[in-house]
């Protein structure tokens, strides 16, 4: 198992979301390499987006299985 540490992160609003609505956010790996990776998301309710975001990540240490 891998470490990461969240370096930094940006979120972006496009719409509001109701109270009670179900939000998902699947997440893709952009690229993981030995000292960062970058992820980003779309998170959506009800199939409609409403926001996005974008993180780097510091992998701190690889830990054998």
């Amino acid at each position: 198992m891998t470490s990461r540490v969240r370096r930094s992160l940006a979120a972006w609003c496009s719409s509001r979301p109701r109270s009670g609505d179900w939000l998902e956010s699947p997440v893709e790996v952009i690229k993981a390499g030995s000292r960062l990776a970058f992820a980003k998301a779309l998170i959506s309710a009800g199939g409609k987006p409403v926001a996005s975001s974008s993180a780097v990540f510091l992998v701190v240490g690889a830990q054998q299985d």
